[in-house]
């Protein structure tokens, strides 16, 4: 009568179940970086819309600077272009939204502090505006083109690129 079980047989068993639970561990951890990597996604994407959809919202109801106080030329919607623009928002604040050390900023007034937009959890690597139509003189309605290329700075994977053409909501053309 047999009582037990042979060294082969233990050594055996405890390596089958040395892989299994290796296996499992390894899947483990693959599932909680994806996670990780989703998440850090996310972030990144509402981050970005957030923006996006803050400074499209002001662009739209800009007013037409008559003085050119804020803008820098009476008669004109919008100043700027490149990576930062400037406009009287519907509370006559004069508004600027600009790109500065991967974070994009917003300020109300000349003389006040900028605050950010974005998080320091992503790097804003491109702010675009391409401003069209600014001028009541030029015939066009006063459109501003806006694009954020953003990336996570903790992860390897794609950053996302985001575009958005925004007409000013007060009919600008005679």
């Amino acid at each position: 009568m047999n009582r037990g079980f042979t060294l082969i047989e233990i050594l055996v068993a405890t390596t089958v179940f040395s892989l299994a639970l290796g296996a499992m561990s390894s899947l483990f951890v693959m599932s909680l970086q994806g996670q990780r990597s989703i998440f850090a996604q996310q972030n990144l994407v509402d981050n970005t819309r957030f923006a996006l959809e803050q400074m499209s919202r002001q662009i739209r109801m800009a007013r037409r600077d008559e003085t050119g106080i804020c803008t820098g030329s009476a008669g004109s919607t919008y100043s700027g272009g490149g990576a930062s623009i400037i406009f009287i928002d519907p509370q006559s604040n004069c508004r600027t939204y600009d790109l500065s050390g991967g974070i994009i900023r917003m300020r109300l007034d000349t003389g006040q502090e900028f605050r950010n937009l974005t998080s320091n959890d992503i790097n804003i690597e491109r702010l675009d505006f391409d401003v069209r139509g600014q001028e009541a003189t030029d015939g066009e309605q006063p459109r501003v083109t806006i694009v954020i290329d953003a990336k996570d700075p903790n992860q390897h994977s794609a950053g996302i690129i985001l575009q958005t053409t925004i007409s000013a909501r007060s009919v600008d053309v005679p």
